[in-house]
């Protein structure tokens, strides 16, 4: 869970983040060898950073985005900057937390 002061502003991070995440589609990929891979998948939820240790929430780049794999394979998360460019995350983040990594 997000510091008690922080909460509203993940709430409404939220609002503006999923209707632009969740639902967008990425390429799975492999390792060169092609042992290790993830497979085509549809982002179904953000997991904001402070639900796991509390403060880290301003930090963009560790909020991450489960996606979930398309044909029933392996699923996977990644970070925010797959579907928004970090400097507009980094523009979103300091309207929220005045102590928003820059």
């Amino acid at each position: 869970m997000a510091l008690p002061q922080n909460k509203q502003a993940v709430l409404k991070l939220l609002d503006i983040l999923e209707p632009r995440i969740l639902g967008q589609e990425q390429k799975g990929f492999s390792c060169g060898c092609g042992a290790v891979h993830c497979d085509d998948a549809v982002a179904v939820e953000i997991i904001p950073s402070g639900n796991r240790y509390p403060g880290q929430e301003t930090k963009w780049y560790l909020w991450s985005v489960n996606m979930e794999a398309k044909n029933g394979g392996s699923g996977w998360s990644c970070d925010l900057s797959f579907f928004i460019d970090p400097k507009e995350l980094v523009s979103l983040l300091k309207q929220f937390f005045e102590d928003a990594d820059k």
